[in-house]
C-alpha cells in the first residue's frame, strides 16, 4: 500500500478520486494541537475515525511490528 503526507493550511483541500466517485477534505481549522476537517462525498463513502476500526482491521502503521 502506498502512503503520501501532505502539508495544508486553513481552507485548503484535497481530493481523493476513486473508480466510483471522489471526496474533498478541507482543513477548516487548526490550533490548539488539533486540526479540523471537513468531509464531502457520496453518502455511500464511508469515513471512520481510526480509533472506531476494529484492532483487527487497522493498517499498521510504519516502525509498527518490527
Amino acid at each position: 500500500m502506498a502512503g503520501l503526507v501532505l502539508t495544508r493550511t486553513v481552507n485548503e483541500r484535497v481530493r481523493i478520486k476513486t473508480p466510483t466517485g471522489e471526496m474533498w477534505i478541507t482543513v477548516t481549522r487548526m490550533g490548539r494541537g488539533q486540526v479540523r476537517l471537513a468531509f464531502e462525498g457520496p453518502l455511500d463513502f464511508v469515513v471512520v475515525r481510526e480509533e472506531r476500526v476494529p484492532e483487527g482491521e487497522r493498517l499498521a502503521r510504519k516502525g509498527e511490528g518490527q
